[in-house]
């Protein structure tokens, strides 16, 4: 931004102040102007804007910060998976940290065949040089409306309560990929569960994504009515050499919050939805 010098205005007729005086204000205008230039975007502390990020990068940003909308939402009813990045900023900065500005749609991850529900979602994703839980805020409108959520989520409640036995499954999807429908539910709280590992494992460079569900164990809560399921699941992360990790959730039935902190293998803390509804009258 150039700055021209103006000439100097006559003094209005009248105007008795000190000529030091009535320059006061314009000063005061053009350092408050070069303050302004020399603060302009993220490059100008440190930050580097990539001319041309890769749709990778971008796609990798935008999955980390739909991870953690839907640990956030914590419903099985309202999750969403990537559709496409509509546009996207990044920068870089020597200590090889990085930041996106994103938009991009989404798909509803339950969505039934033939049933489109986009979302769309703009974003602002933080990785702290390789260190867990990038920094996220992100917005998302068209959503599914807040008495359906509920509704869906009560009637999986309602599906999940009329299980007689325990439930032992192993193995979901199985070894040619499919999954029950009956078996549906568990999955999409396995992958809601996961969604809190996810975000925090993500890099710019490292994607985790629930591939199993290797065991299934179930218990009521007598005293509250409640059904809470704990799931063992694989994550895989998308690297040139690819590598495998367990993911374990297991819930004490003697917490009350929705979304309880857990021990990962002694490694890390996530979080997992647990189904609670009051009892039907």
């Amino acid at each position: 931004m150039q700055l021209r010098r103006q000439p100097l205005s006559a003094p209005r007729p009248g105007d008795t102040r000190p000529a030091a005086q009535r320059l006061a204000v314009p000063l005061l205008l053009l350092l408050a102007l070069q303050g302004a230039a020399a603060s302009g975007g993220p490059e100008d502390s440190g930050w580097l804007q990539d001319a041309e990020p890769s749709s990778r990068l971008l796609s990798q940003a935008a999955r980390a910060a739909l991870h953690f909308f839907n640990f956030r939402a914590a419903s099985p009813s309202a999750l969403q998976v990537l559709a496409n990045v509509l546009d996207g900023r990044s920068w870089v900065n020597q200590k090889k940290e990085y930041k996106f500005d994103l938009v991009f749609t989404t798909e509803f991850y339950s969505a039934e065949e033939g049933e489109k529900r986009l979302g769309k979602c703009s974003a602002q994703v933080f990785f702290r040089n390789e260190k867990p839980r990038p920094a996220v805020n992100v917005t998302c409108t068209q959503l599914v409306k807040k008495e359906r959520r509920q509704e869906e989520d009560y009637q999986l409640y309602k599906l999940m309560k009329q299980l007689k036995s325990p439930l032992n499954a192993v193995s979901i999807p199985d070894s040619h990929g499919y999954i029950a429908p009956s078996l549906r539910p568990i999955w999409d709280l396995a992958f809601l569960g996961s969604s809190y590992v996810m975000w925090q494992k993500s890099t710019p460079f490292l994607h985790y994504y629930m591939s199993q569900i290797s065991s299934v164990k179930q218990w009521m809560v007598k005293d509250r009515e409640a059904w809470r399921a704990a799931v063992h699941g694989v994550a895989e992360s998308d690297t040139t050499e690819r590598r495998n990790s367990n993911v374990a959730v297991d819930t004490n039935p003697d917490l009350s919050p929705e979304l309880q902190t857990l021990t990962f293998r002694g490694l890390s803390k996530f979080s997992i939805w647990n189904l609670e509804c009051p009892k039907s009258s």
